[in-house]
């Protein structure tokens, strides 16, 4: 629960004191509004993956993943609410969830670049055949 002090101050202690409770509620509302883009974006990614059979190699398959884990961490966002964070054992899946999405979108990127690294500089079959991923 928050103490008196946030509810005088309208300031959260581990956010600086320059974000109010309004400010963190217009942050919360441009999220809440992105999400759902970036889902239906990584939805069309997927479905075009689908579709098209030359997608279903090499590269495509660590774009599908970024995807899916992209979309794991947008729902997960947008799921995040005062319910949840009331009941422990919703609010502790949310977490792994959201850790191991959060966690994947950051390193998929890097992972493709290793990837298109070593197609350039040595060749498509080092890449393919050092899955390194």
């Amino acid at each position: 629960m928050l103490n008196d002090t946030w509810v005088q101050n309208k300031t959260l202690s581990f956010i600086p004191p320059t974000l109010t409770v309004d400010d963190i509620a217009i942050l919360r509302t441009i999220l809440r509004s992105l999400c759902p883009l970036s889902i239906v974006s990584s939805l069309l990614v997927s479905i075009t993956f689908c579709l098209c059979k030359k997608l279903r190699k090499g590269l495509g398959i660590l774009v599908i993943a970024m995807c899916l884990s992209d979309m794991a961490h947008e729902l997960t966002l947008l799921t995040a609410s005062d319910s949840i964070s009331n009941n422990e054992r919703l609010c502790f899946t949310q977490g792994i969830i959201l850790q191991f999405a959060a966690s994947a979108v950051i390193q998929w990127p890097w992972i493709i670049a290793l990837n298109l690294f070593l197609m350039l500089v040595f060749s498509e079959k080092v890449a393919k055949y050092k899955n390194y991923w």
